[in-house]
């Protein structure tokens, strides 16, 4: 928390689906210090740091998947900066469809100094608020705009093959992770 602040605020800067594009990475950047907007209590970032396109059941492109491992890696380092409003500030971050499938593994790479990967976790942010990530993408339908039906989305779910896939492990998470958590503080 940045000094003298009210310790009920949270500075929180959240990121997605930036998918490799660096100008606009360099654009916040240049705003954030015009504006002096450059220490956050947490910074977010929710996916898809990449552009891969990984489909599940078919083979890993190794060589894409180390340039998207490398793509997180440089966002991280430029946006860890910004996670310094204090010695607990963190970056936490979850794969995204279009991300390197390394990320998504049991033990995924540790790439920079205040970022955690939380991909399949549970973080205790501050007592009574927790942080739970869950990453990839699963089942996704939007209504357009002037239209009544909803409709589902045309891009492959991954990691996981199948809806069924995906909600076994979010179940999974909810159960394993998060319900001993809130039992065991219900004021959480």
């Amino acid at each position: 928390m940045v000094e003298g602040k009210d310790t009920t605020q949270l500075d929180i800067l959240l990121m997605s689906d930036t998918h490799e594009a660096w100008d606009n990475l360099e654009k916040f950047k240049k705003l954030s210090e015009k504006e002096g907007n450059s220490a956050y209590d947490y910074v977010f970032l929710s996916g898809d740091q990449a552009n891969l396109k990984n489909k599940p059941g078919e083979p890993i492109d190794v060589a894409a998947n180390k340039l998207g491992e490398e793509s997180n890696a440089r966002f991280l380092s430029e946006l860890e900066p910004f996670a310094s409003a204090s010695e607990t500030s963190k970056l936490f971050y979850i794969p995204g469809n279009h991300d390197s499938e390394c990320f998504f593994s049991d033990e995924p790479p540790v790439q920079g100094t205040k970022s955690q990967n939380i991909h399949k976790q549970v973080v205790e942010l501050q007592p009574d608020l927790l942080l739970v990530g869950f990453g990839g993408c699963g089942p996704t339908i939007w209504l357009p705009d002037g239209e009544t039906e909803w409709k589902q989305a045309s891009w492959e779910f991954y990691p996981y093959a199948t809806e069924e896939a995906f909600i076994a492990d979010l179940k999974a998470l909810w159960s394993e992770k998060v319900e001993p958590r809130l039992a065991a503080n219900p004021n959480t």
